[in-house]
């Protein structure tokens, strides 16, 4: 069991040396990841120095704040008291340890004498309860204050550590905490840290779940546009439906200072819920029933009320700005629940049916018109025979959507994508912006929507920042997850894509890379026949063929000419410019991008978000021309500001490189 496990970011692995050897050299024993051997599983060893070690000392940098392998392991420490913070450079710090007592370090240079680095020593060798000699003492860790929120709930019942006034219905109310005196007034600041909920409604029978499940998304929409409540995603909720977990656990394991939980059951139009709010330490707060017509946003509202009232915060339901696009059609909201419940399981396609449905019954249903708009997107990416009606299906959806007033938060979301369609990179960028700037945090799509933006663009660096964002409001979301591990390995940050699958795992979440980046990892990603042989994504190849490059790279020249300059049948056109670019042919990978453009425009939404992170040449004319006749070289030249592949240069033939 080793005394410290030692938590740093990667840029931050000299400063992390010298801290450990300042460490040994002390007497502690130290781990981190620098003495895994060779061979050994790097995210069970960690994870099982992370369980026994007796303190966790996490080295603060500006880099590592935005570690979320040093946050969680920081998260994990604190959740019982071992955490051990360190500023190692001034950086503000993630808000949840803000007000956690933090060593100041960021002058040490090594020196074993230097008082500061003495006076930290003594510290912990109080809470690992060890004597200046390095023998171990059974003290007590309470020498050195536990690294804990400053605003966790008591087993009084005391939400947080503050109080609100709030108006309602005209007469300003002052919150009073059970079993506690009334406390302060309208003018007690709103709380440093956001309240964190957990939100789950089930549903009382197995047909109703979908119907839960959109209560359940649209409680945690509103609770998120309230100033100082931060819900938890839903998706993190649904992980929870139907295991009967204690709610002990799982405020311990998520981190959460009350859960939201309800019952709910649908007879016709109308809806029956009991819902409860408990605090952390299992107490309950208050226990409420309503009913109301499916569809109202009322019912839903008086929730949001209702936790807002009990929790102590500032309520601000009445103004806070609301995407259009709802439905007063109570069977076509039955619909559109039904598509995103069986989207979660099934994926895009099988939505489809129930997503026409809900607009048959309510042409005007914004909401399922975007979603249809999306789902379609994603089915004629793949050259589906029917392709002439599903685009025009699509094109009605997106005159639909265009009807929308263009500063409302679902038309900027239309917009994002539409103008990236139509290689429009100017306004693309201003509809992100603008939906990220109005939604709130826990809307991930708007964080996405940036983040698709800047990776179309060539700007992965900047789009890294809106994904893990993102993952923050909807850690649960497999896509996002994959998409972050494909960024980090386009710039050469494997290290991370690695943590980032191990924390995906953690959460609940399989995420295998979906953009691999080698002709081997490719034939890893294949599925198998029964007979243990490879499946080939398109007709008329043999399994035995995928062991020869240079047959493969054959069999898709073929292919390409059979195709005539059209897209190739028969499968993933998307996928065969990965396997061309993976089989190092980077004229045919172009081409095929061509000729998918010419037949399934859809396409370019995938193609160009794609294009930084396959493995193609892009210091290639072919690759340069190709860059150049979609605009971007015009976007980056306009704007200032390059991707992080490509550069201005004058000398070069077209006035830039790539690389």
């Amino acid at each position: 069991m080793p005394d410290i496990f030692l938590s740093y970011s990667r840029e931050d692995q000299a400063i992390a040396r010298r801290f450990a050897d300042g460490l040994e050299h002390a007497g502690f024993s130290v781990w981190w990841d620098q003495v895994l051997h060779p061979g050994e599983a790097f995210d069970k060893v960690t994870e099982k120095a992370l369980e026994e070690a007796k303190a966790v000392v996490v080295l603060w940098s500006k880099t590592s704040v935005n570690s979320r392998w040093v946050r969680a392991e920081a998260t994990q420490a604190q959740a019982d008291s071992r955490l051990v913070p360190v500023m190692i450079e001034v950086c503000k710090r993630p808000i949840m340890f803000e007000l956690t007592h933090t060593a100041d370090l960021s002058q040490w240079t090594g020196d074993a004498g230097e008082a500061g680095w003495q006076s930290f020593l003594a510290s912990l060798r109080r809470f690992v309860g060890q004597d200046a000699s390095g023998r171990h003492e059974p003290a007590a860790r309470s020498a050195m204050p536990p690294a804990t929120r400053a605003t966790k709930p008591g087993a009084s019942i005391v939400a947080i550590g503050l109080a609100a006034a709030l108006l309602l219905g005209g007469a300003w109310l002052a919150l009073t905490h059970r079993g506690t005196e009334p406390v302060a007034t309208a003018t007690a600041a709103v709380p440093v840290e956001p309240v964190r909920i957990f939100v789950l409604f089930e549903g009382e029978k197995p047909d109703q779940e979908y119907l839960a499940d959109g209560l359940t998304e649209d409680i945690v929409e509103l609770l998120g546009q309230i100033r100082g409540l931060q819900p938890l995603s839903a998706a993190i909720g649904f992980f929870y439906k139907g295991k009967n977990a204690d709610q002990a656990e799982i405020a311990k394991a998520r981190d959460v200072d009350f859960l939201l939980t309800g019952r709910m059951r649908n007879e016709g139009d109308r809806v029956f819920i009991r819902s409860e709010l408990t605090a952390r330490d299992g107490a309950s707060l208050w226990s409420q029933p309503y009913e109301d017509m499916l569809s109202s946003e009322a019912l839903r509202q008086n929730i949001a009320k209702d936790v807002a009232l009990s929790v102590g915060v500032k309520l601000g339901v009445a103004d806070y700005p609301r995407s259009q696009g709802g439905t007063e059609n109570v069977a076509a909201y039955k619909q559109f629940q039904r598509a995103r419940n069986i989207f979660r399981i099934d994926g895009v396609a099988p939505m489809l049916p129930f997503l026409r449905e809900a607009l048959r019954l309510d042409p005007d249903y914004k909401r399922a018109s975007m979603s249809l708009y999306m789902a379609l997107r994603s089915v004629l990416s793949n050259s589906p025979p029917n392709a002439a009606a599903l685009r025009q299906e699509r094109e009605d959806a997106a005159t639909q959507l265009e009807s929308m007033p263009r500063d409302s938060l679902l038309a900027l979301r239309f917009r994002v994508y539409r103008m990236l369609e139509q290689r429009n990179w100017t306004e693309a960028f201003t509809a992100a912006e603008a939906g990220v700037a109005l939604a709130p945090a826990s809307e991930f799509e708007y964080l996405y929507a940036m983040a698709v933006t800047l990776r179309s663009a060539g700007r992965i660096e900047e789009s890294i920042s809106y994904l893990r964002r993102a993952i923050d409001a909807e850690p649960m979301h497999q896509e996002l997850a994959n998409v972050l591990q494909d960024v980090l390995r386009s710039v050469g940050r494997e290290g991370e894509a690695q943590q980032e699958a191990v924390l995906a795992a953690a959460r609940g979440v399989k995420s295998p890379s979906a953009e691999v980046q080698s002709w081997e990892d490719i034939k890893k990603n294949f599925p198998k026949r029964p007979d243990g042989s490879l499946e080939w994504p398109f007709e008329g190849s043999r399994p035995d063929v995928l062991e020869d490059v240079e047959e493969v790279r054959a069999l898709l020249h073929r292919r390409l000419v059979e195709a005539n300059g059209h897209s190739v049948r028969g499968g993933s056109m998307l996928r065969f410019v990965n396997l061309a670019g993976a089989v190092g042919d980077a004229e045919l990978a172009i081409t095929a991008m061509r000729a998918t453009l010419k037949d399934t425009p859809e396409a370019y939404f995938n193609l160009f978000s794609n294009l930084w992170v396959w493995n193609l040449p892009r210091n290639s004319q072919s690759f340069k021309e190709f860059v150049l006749d979609f605009g971007l070289v015009e976007f980056w030249r306009k704007s200032g500001k390059w991707g992080d592949f490509c550069k201005e240069d004058k000398s070069a033939k077209d006035g830039f490189t790539c690389h």
